[in-house]
């Protein structure tokens, strides 16, 4: 985006940031995919990870997060960067929640594969309450009042797993991921896919 020492009218103001909420939303809608395949992938972890320790193969459980998070991590950063090649002032500017969405996903690997043992019960916690609140920043980005209380509810989810056995930790982050991502991303595809005329 080009700027200038012009002033701006309040007017000329109020479309510039429509615009930006427009793009936003086209861009995550287009994504859509990218946030169910995510719901997908963390609900299944954390599905397969709770059957594990039923069965009594809990220490095996962490292998499930290892084959399924990282590759999904990989795949959508290499995804992202491959799609916008040039960085520039007004691309960053328009993914503001993409950065979140990075920042909450970083914070959580490192959390998961080299802090896990310091949380305790507060694991799956902290674990989701940086997604909570990009989803959140998302949500007001695009103008989606159901995302929003998508968002509050997985945050009143996730302060509920310190109330919880650490067994069905894996079965919280199942209902987490259905509420932060396959939801969002049903509802994201569906709108594009209507917006497409397909």
């Amino acid at each position: 985006m080009e700027t200038s020492n012009t002033n701006f009218t309040p007017q000329q103001s109020f479309d510039l940031i429509n615009k930006i909420i427009d793009q936003n939303r086209m861009k995550y809608e287009e994504n859509g995919n990218n946030i169910f395949t995510w719901g997908i992938a963390v609900m299944f972890a954390g599905i397969l990870q709770f059957i594990l320790i039923k069965i009594g193969q809990g220490e095996k459980s962490g292998l499930v997060w290892i084959f399924t998070m990282v590759p999904m991590f990989i795949y959508t950063f290499t995804a992202y960067f491959k799609k916008n090649k040039k960085v520039t002032e007004e691309s960053m500017a328009q993914d503001i929640p993409g950065y979140g969405w990075l920042m909450a996903g970083s914070m959580a690997m490192i959390t998961g594969f080299f802090f896990s043992n310091k949380f305790g019960a507060a694991f799956t916690t902290t674990m989701f309450l940086p997604f909570c609140v990009a989803a959140l920043v998302s949500a007001i980005a695009l103008k989606k009042k159901l995302f929003v209380w998508l968002a509050v509810i997985s945050s009143a989810v996730a302060y509920s797993a310190l109330f919880i056995p650490f067994m069905y930790h894996p079965l919280v982050t199942a209902l987490i991921a259905c509420l932060l991502f396959l939801i969002p991303g049903m509802i994201l595809r569906s709108d594009y896919k209507k917006r497409q005329g397909v």
